[in-house]
């Protein structure tokens, strides 16, 4: 048995049970596939994915009539929209968060056009701070409605559900 068979088991198995809710999602940046939406779209069909991760950039920067041509062949393939990447970078530099937040809006607004509906990030002690990962690593799912019109001090903006 090689390893790729071994890891493939449990999501054939998961895609014969039937009546379940989650879908099996393709999501190339977090194996290490660098590839453009519409080619995430041709690997999620060729390898029987049924949802694909949505890219905010890639949405934002396209016209209507090209999401809407992307979108009738997620739609003919069967594939639909898993989750999106917290498009802010709040890990690193002050200049990076600022710049997040400058194409937050439109980035959102996006994605509420092409119908993502989840949007996912996740958040780690730093190394050094005496926490082990497991009790540190946290994944916030985000809801995209909120992220339109964010505003500081909780009155409204981004409102993550937190599991660990």
């Amino acid at each position: 048995m090689t390893r790729r068979h071994f890891l493939w088991m449990p999501a054939a198995a998961l895609a014969a049970a039937g009546n379940r809710k989650m879908t099996i999602q393709l999501d190339c940046g977090s194996i290490g596939v660098k590839a453009s939406q519409p080619e995430s779209l041709e690997m999620a069909r060729r390898h029987g994915f049924e949802s694909l991760s949505a890219d905010s950039g890639w949405l934002a920067s396209q016209p209507q009539a090209a999401v809407g041509e992307f979108l009738s062949a997620m739609k003919q393939h069967r594939i639909v929209w898993g989750n999106a990447g917290m498009p802010v970078q709040f890990r690193n530099t002050e200049e990076e968060f600022r710049k997040g937040m400058a194409e937050l809006p439109a980035r959102a607004a996006a994605l509420q056009r092409a119908g993502v509906t989840r949007v996912t990030t996740w958040i780690s002690m730093p190394p050094g701070s005496g926490k082990s990962l497991a009790s540190s690593r946290t994944t916030a799912n985000v809801s995209v409605s909120n992220m339109s019109a964010p505003r500081h001090r909780g009155r409204r903006g981004v409102f993550p559900s937190c599991t660990q």
